[in-house]
């Protein structure tokens, strides 16, 4: 091949190298376009499991006691017998109960301190007299084994009052929950839940008094002795 020739060839392959170039550098680019379109909907997926995790966790709050503590609950039944033609608001005896339960607060975390037994609910039944004053306590049913905290919490009641929201004769069903701290408020209620029982399952079965044929009289023998 003459020195011509071979200088010709060599042009001709800097002429076209740019446009080999070009076209590695466009297929470069195609390729990164392609990549980036085929991990955009695995990024998407991967930020939605992301971002539904915390809605997962969020659907089972926690209500945890901060210290012992003393709370209406009337999901346990909380209930208001009212004197004919009267009409009471159930919403604000509870409210009026949940503003009288300070002293109640502070006798049972005084109690608990030598009692780590003692939680669970005491039902009151609160009778109401002349103006609004509670006349009668009765203790309705009771998780609590210590008796002697029953008058306790009974006596806290009696000062209780309902001017203005209850008349005279009203009988309020009053669910309370003594929960020591760190526990879960709500645990607790369904723990009570389960331990209801009706009266009527556990009311002594009237057993039926079977009525006796009247006993035949069996005739002695007679005993005869040997001469």
């Amino acid at each position: 091949m003459s020195k011509s020739a071979a200088r010709h060839n060599f042009a001709s392959r800097l002429k076209r190298l740019p446009v080999a170039i070009t076209i590695s550098l466009a297929s470069l680019v195609l390729i990164a376009i392609v990549f980036a379109m085929v991990r955009k909907p695995e990024t998407s997926q991967s930020n939605n499991a992301t971002e539904e995790k915390p809605e997962s966790k969020s659907s089972t709050p926690w209500n945890l006691a901060l210290g012992n503590v003393v709370v209406l609950a009337p999901e346990l039944g909380l209930k208001i017998t009212a004197p004919e033609n009267t009409t009471i608001e159930p919403t604000r005896v509870a409210a009026k109960i949940e503003a009288q339960l300070t002293s109640l607060r502070q006798l049972y975390r005084q109690q608990s301190e030598g009692d780590p037994a003692l939680l669970g609910g005491l039902t009151l039944q609160l009778t109401l007299g002349t103006a609004g004053q509670v006349a009668e306590v009765t203790v309705l049913s009771a998780h609590l084994k210590d008796k002697e905290f029953h008058k306790a919490v009974s006596a806290e009641a009696t000062k209780w009052n309902f001017n203005e929201i209850a008349s005279e004769g009203t009988v309020i069903d009053c669910p309370l929950l003594f929960v020591r701290e760190g526990m879960d408020i709500a645990t607790v209620v369904n723990w009570e839940k389960a331990l209801i029982i009706p009266r009527e399952e556990h009311a002594p079965a009237m057993i039926p008094r079977e009525e006796h044929a009247p006993a035949k009289s069996i005739p002695q023998a007679r005993v005869t002795k040997k001469k």
